[in-house]
């Protein structure tokens, strides 16, 4: 056993100092600039300071407990399942896209028309919202939601009671150069019904101008709703001829 030491201690004595001797004289490479920089960047950490990341950041799960911020010339965020169907929803300039990739091709180009546009303009006259094909829905309402129907509501067993030409309102112009026999713009031709219509349209707008230069006035339809009234007015100047129909629905 003494002689078994005797050979093992001074061996690893040895192979210790060779071992220190390959840490000392190892290759090192200094740094390329000064401190702080070429500094590695800070890894994700459960501090409070905000962090940026340029790569992408791949997660198996992300909550988010405060407001979320998706910064981007034209930001889109892409949703897709197991079975690869894939959705986008991208917002550029006043409009926001609800994009489908319909032929499986790994992108929404060349689907159009996308399932839905909304567009917020500089009025809230001018948004909307766009869909490709149906809108269902238990019940249609009016903005304020006072005035809702559903489809049963309707007659014909649950399709929508259209009344065509529910409203018709024609103007005539003045004949030749005097200012009597027509109806101008101040004296429109009115047509009005209280039955009770949801909604009405303009269905026909048509004016037609005689080719006289000397009258040549400008015609049109207006189509109003006051409480439970709808008015439809025709308005023709000088020597025009104006007719105005429009449908509803109840």
């Amino acid at each position: 056993m003494i002689q078994t030491l005797k050979i093992f201690i001074p061996l690893t004595v040895v192979f210790s100092v060779l071992v220190a001797t390959n840490f000392l004289y190892a290759a090192w490479t200094p740094p390329g600039n000064s401190p702080p920089s070429s500094n590695v960047p800070a890894p994700i950490n459960v501090g409070s300071s905000a962090q940026d990341k340029a790569g992408v950041l791949g997660v198996g799960g992300l909550s988010v407990f405060g407001n979320t911020l998706i910064h981007s010339a034209a930001p889109t965020i892409e949703l897709s399942d197991s079975n690869h169907n894939d959705w986008w929803i991208r917002a550029d300039g006043n409009r926001v896209y609800f994009l489908a990739d319909r032929d499986d091709n790994g992108t929404w180009s060349g689907e159009s028309p996308w399932p839905l546009v909304m567009q917020a303009g500089a009025t809230s006259a001018e948004d909307y919202a766009l869909f490709s094909s149906q809108v269902r829905a238990t019940e249609y309402c009016n903005r304020g939601g006072t005035v809702c129907f559903t489809s049963e509501d309707a007659s014909g067993g649950g399709s929508l009671d259209v009344a065509e030409n529910a409203l018709r309102a024609d103007a005539v112009g003045w004949n030749g150069s005097s200012n009597s026999g027509g109806i101008n713009f101040n004296q429109p031709s009115t047509d009005s019904d209280s039955s009770g219509y949801q909604v009405c349209f303009l269905a026909t707008n048509i004016t037609i101008m005689t080719n006289d230069s000397q009258y040549n006035g400008g015609g049109g339809c207006a189509l109003t709703h006051t409480g439970d009234t709808w008015s439809l007015n025709a308005r023709a100047d000088k020597r025009m001829s104006t007719q105005c129909v429009a449908s509803c629905l109840r």
